[in-house]
């Protein structure tokens, strides 16, 4: 397995930056920082990939993006201080671009969070062109925000799952794959889904 070496600026920020990565309450898991919240939260089917794939970007973004999450208790996870976004599009390439993933409780919560971090991202000129995530769809046009299902049938669609409780997770899929091989377009709430718009609601 070919090496890579650490990136020391992005290192640093992690390790740094107390405010943003709590001290000690995230979990370093290989390419992941896990938030204190991602082991005590409900999950629905749905899950949100924030896009950023350079340094300087993934500092940009986190500044704004984690004091909301932590502020709101919203589980997630993000880069560790030894997996840069330029690196991890080298070893993991199958996960460029998911700088941030979130994993809402409710339909309700992830609605809740698309508005406020497309509001956010706007608010502070983070928007993105020409992003892509494989195996996810966009979210709105902010070229940050994507989703996909998670598991391996729709059949589950409604399940909330409960802490501790075991979740039948697939992986990425592939390109143009993120829902489950047995569900069409009528099976996905955020198709017209607009988080630019207040009242916009999954349907």
């Amino acid at each position: 397995m070919k090496m890579f070496s650490l990136n020391e600026d992005h290192a640093a920020f992690v390790m740094n930056r107390k405010d943003l990565f709590g001290d000690g309450k995230y979990i370093e898991r290989g390419y992941w920082n896990d938030s204190p919240f991602e082991m005590t939260n409900n999950r629905i089917a749905w899950k949100m990939h924030l896009f950023s794939v350079n340094t300087a970007d993934y500092q940009q973004m986190a500044e704004i993006i984690l004091p909301y999450l932590n502020k709101h208790k919203i589980a997630h996870k993000t880069l560790s201080s030894t997996m840069s976004p330029e690196l991890l599009s080298i070893s993991a390439p199958e996960q460029t671009g998911k700088a941030f993933t979130i994993y809402p409780a409710s339909k309700e919560e992830m609605a809740m969070i698309a508005k406020d971090l497309d509001r956010l991202i706007r608010e502070h000129n983070l928007t993105a062109g020409n992003s892509h995530i494989t195996g996810d769809n966009q979210l709105g046009n902010s070229g940050r925000l994507f989703y996909r299902y998670r598991f391996p049938t729709g059949k589950l669609k409604d399940k909330i799952y409960k802490p501790g409780e075991h979740i039948p997770y697939e992986s990425n899929r592939g390109e143009g794959n993120y829902l489950a091989s047995d569900m069409t377009s009528a099976d996905d709430p955020w198709l017209y889904f607009d988080p630019s718009n207040p009242n916009s609601i999954p349907r």
